[in-house]
């Protein structure tokens, strides 16, 4: 059986990449305890803000949703607010209710502005 997966990538301050591989099982059987009606449930990404805390789902500072248009497995996500951590979730939604599939890892977007290090710093290697 396929392991349901979701990885979760920094490109720069603001832009990020999310990458997903979801078993036509886990969606199944999401169907049937859930009670979804897979022609109107969508998948949605659900991105928590999480910076500063131990994420349990459902403490996270802020969190926006984006439906996935298309038959897709990835997405490139524009993130306004840099210099945070976020994590993404992966699930459907219907009728106003969200329910997860899989959580990514968390990424720390850094600072869109030039450092503040004036001094030089060089690394060495002991061969």
């Amino acid at each position: 059986m396929k392991k349901d997966r979701v990885y979760f990538l920094a490109k720069d301050p603001h832009w990020t990449f999310i990458w997903w591989d979801i078993a036509p099982e886990t969606i199944d059987k999401l169907k049937t305890e859930q009670g979804l009606d897979l022609s109107t449930a969508r998948l949605t990404l659900r991105v928590h803000d999480v910076t500063d805390i131990i994420f349990d789902g459902g403490n996270s500072h802020f969190f926006f949703d984006i439906d996935v248009i298309g038959n897709t497995d990835h997405w490139y996500l524009d993130i306004w607010t840099c210099n945070r951590n976020y994590c993404v979730e992966v699930g459907l939604k219907q009728a106003g209710w969200f329910h997860p599939i899989v959580r990514s890892n968390t990424v720390a977007l850094p600072s869109d502005h030039p450092s503040g290090a004036w001094e030089e710093r060089w690394s060495t290697l002991e061969i």
